[in-house]
């Protein structure tokens, strides 16, 4: 069994872009723990020590103890890894809550963000800022509590040392000076919760971009857009609540609640002032519960088998039919059997004999299917573990990228060469064990090019939608003249290019799905190939195609086809 120092890694919970949970066992007091580990090569910002720093933040966020925190142990360094003990929480991440779309009351929505901003507003006091608050990183307890996870990248107000540009948190929760790369203090919490509110409330988030995947458009968003009031999505949002989420996400942080104190007394006095949860609502501790956690001994007592994971209603309703049919596996005769004669029992047994059949045949097609799931699954994780290697290394060669990149009209970036690489993956639990869904690959790469581009300003828009779609920053010498001017605009395009990569683990129809985005060209693409026919190589070979380098992933891709 793995361990890392003292403790004893039983069985792995989550995973992030900073680093890989597990569940873990304290041998010397016998507690169960979450331990948490960042590899340092994920952690390099320019600083000569990046891991002392990592460390010294984290036991500064453990001297937040606040019941809204999760509470941190220990914190330790094992060979290249650093790690984080803190408690195991049992609960649900706010996130999956609003990913089922599971209905969050007014009155639930507003207690979620007011234990947060007391939390806050303890840590602020504290001289440590979160940076990353979004609903992933909130936990609701069965207690009845919100608790705040993941100050894995907190920052220390007085020894702060982010880079400048260098821009930490979760893009659809950011502040406008987080993405601007300015300094964030706790009113960028602020903002960030404020962001959250208004996901509770509406269901949507408040800047997101028509596509998922522009980030461009979604940054210009936070920093220039200005939210509309949550009641005109949701009529039911009191005036009370739509005028703290104006507050909240106002652009200026001097003009925002001054501190996540203010925000939380506000959010108080709307709960006293008549926003009271109404009888058969939800409260945190009845989000926190889910059905997945049936014990199977119900399972098997209720519906008669225990592969089956019914619905309550369903559950009476087969109760009800079980109740019609008891004794049918008793071999009498019934009204009808006994006047069909001798038909009738052959009927029964036949029928019988298909059922029988039929079960074997399914047992076998279930045994195949968890077979190729799994198949899926050890491709996935290897494809995983190559992808952290290959970054690993890109990020010590970072090697020229072999496409050329061309904009109609403009003209063609030469040369781009890697600047940045980071691998992530997504796990989905299922059948009570972890899966791994989906594996994210970036790539940045920067050309030594500037493209120039002269644009009436009617022609502008085009352009700029153009390279919006392609993730492109461009500048102009006359931002004064908007699209609708008729004068000449001026400006020039930076060769930042962007490379997305994602693969897709398709168990129910043992297919990996292959998405890319300014891969050889701008634009998307998407390729499918079953899983049981691909190679073992065929992660490098995508990773070849990514970068430009000679590659058979086209051939494999046309020849299952």
């Amino acid at each position: 069994m793995r361990t890392l120092g003292r403790y004893v890694l039983q069985e792995e919970i989550g995973r992030g872009s900073m680093g890989t949970v597990f569940k873990a066992s304290d041998p010397m007091i016998e507690r169960t723990v979450a331990v948490k580990t960042i590899n340092a090569l994920q952690i390099q910002d320019g600083s000569a020590e990046p891991r002392r720093r990592f460390l010294r933040e984290a036991k500064a966020a453990g001297r937040l103890s606040h019941p809204c925190i999760v509470t941190i142990y220990d914190v330790g360094e094992f060979e290249d890894t650093a790690y984080i003990v803190m408690e195991l929480l049992e609960g649900r991440s706010l996130k999956d809550v609003l990913d089922r779309g599971e209905q969050i009351p007014l009155a639930t929505a507003a207690q979620i963000v007011l234990q947060t901003a007391d939390a806050l507003g303890f840590a602020h006091r504290q001289g440590v800022v979160h940076r990353d608050i979004k609903p992933g990183n909130l936990m609701l307890t069965k207690q009845g509590l919100v608790k705040i996870t993941d100050f894995g990248i907190a920052r220390i107000d007085q020894m702060s040392r982010t880079r400048t540009g260098v821009v930490i948190g979760s893009p659809r929760y950011m502040s406008p000076e987080q993405v601007s790369g300015r300094k964030a203090d706790g009113r960028s919490d602020v903002f960030s919760l404020g962001i959250v509110l208004y996901e509770l409330l509406t269901g949507v988030a408040p800047f997101d971009a028509a596509r998922s995947e522009d980030f461009l458009t979604l940054m210009q968003n936070i920093v220039v857009k200005t939210a509309a009031p949550p009641s005109r999505i949701n009529p039911a949002v009191p005036a009370a609540l739509d005028a703290i989420v104006e507050r909240a996400l106002r652009k200026n942080p001097d003009e925002r609640y001054a501190t996540a104190d203010e925000l939380a007394q506000a959010l108080r006095a709307a709960l006293e002032g008549g926003l009271r949860p109404q009888p058969g609502e939800p409260d945190i501790a009845a989000l926190a519960r889910t059905d997945e956690f049936v014990l199977p001994e119900f399972d098997l007592f209720a519906t008669g088998g225990p592969a089956t994971r019914a619905k309550p209603e369903a559950r009476k309703e087969a109760g009800k039919e079980a109740g019609k049919e008891a004794g049918a596996g008793v071999p009498h005769a019934s009204a009808g059997a006994a006047a069909g004669g001798g038909q009738g029992l052959l009927a029964r047994l036949k029928s019988e004999a298909e059922a029988l059949d039929s079960r074997a045949s399914t047992d076998e097609r279930a045994a195949q299917t968890l077979m190729l799931a799994l198949d899926i699954e050890r491709k996935m994780r290897g494809g995983f573990a190559f992808f952290e290697e290959l970054v690993r290394y890109l990020g010590i060669v970072k090697p020229e990228i072999g496409h050329r990149y061309a904009l109609e009209g403009l003209g063609t970036f030469a040369a781009p060469k890697l600047a940045d690489a980071f691998v992530d993956s997504k796990l989905r639990r299922a059948e009570g064990r972890p899966w791994m869904d989906m594996i994210t690959l970036t790539v940045v790469c920067v050309s030594p090019t500037t493209l120039g581009f002269e644009r009436t300003g009617g022609e502008l828009q085009a352009l700029v939608d153009q390279l919006t779609a392609a993730n492109l920053r461009y500048s102009s010498d006359d931002a004064g003249n908007g699209p609708g001017s008729g004068g000449r605009i001026t400006g020039e395009v930076a060769g930042d290019i962007t490379i997305h990569a994602r693969v897709m683990a398709d168990r129910e129809r043992g297919r990996l799905a292959f998405l890319c985005k300014n891969v050889s060209q701008f634009g998307n693409q998407s390729f499918v190939l079953d899983a049981e026919a691909a190679g073992e190589s065929v992660f490098e070979q995508f990773a070849n195609y990514l970068l430009g380098q000679p590659n058979e992933f086209l051939d494999l891709v046309r020849a299952k086809r």
